[in-house]
């Protein structure tokens, strides 16, 4: 007998929930559940409390506190070797995001890249 085939999936979906009563994220919500849902087409839908978001929102929503996948309280497979080896100054990051500062380079690379960005559209004119 052949094994029976499974029909395949249109989407595959991932959901993380934290308990919040700590007030750790920095939001009023005493649960905060963040999901993202791939789709076969390749696309991708973020979701902060149910609510459609953007991955930006999600990361900026962890900066700053210990939990991340860059973090130093969740070591990422890898990570280990790159501090030892401070490949791409890991060290020095992880102890930016220790300190609460890396939230602030994230918004000035930001700032910075809408600056240059408006320079550029000012040159074309």
């Amino acid at each position: 007998m052949a094994p029976r085939q499974k029909k395949e999936s249109a989407t595959a979906i991932v959901a993380l929930t934290f308990d919040n009563t700590k007030n750790i994220l920095p939001t009023e919500y005493q649960t905060v559940t963040i999901s993202r849902t791939l789709y076969r087409s390749g696309e991708s839908e973020y979701r902060l409390n149910n609510i459609v978001c953007r991955l930006k929102d999600i990361n900026s929503l962890f900066l700053d506190t210990g939990i991340g996948s860059n973090s130093y309280a969740i070591i990422a497979l890898g990570m280990v070797d790159d501090i030892l080896d401070d490949k791409d100054s890991a060290r020095r990051r992880m102890f930016e995001q220790a300190a609460g500062i890396s939230k602030y380079k994230v918004r000035k690379r930001e700032t910075l890249n809408k600056l240059k960005g408006a320079s550029e559209d000012e040159q074309d004119r």
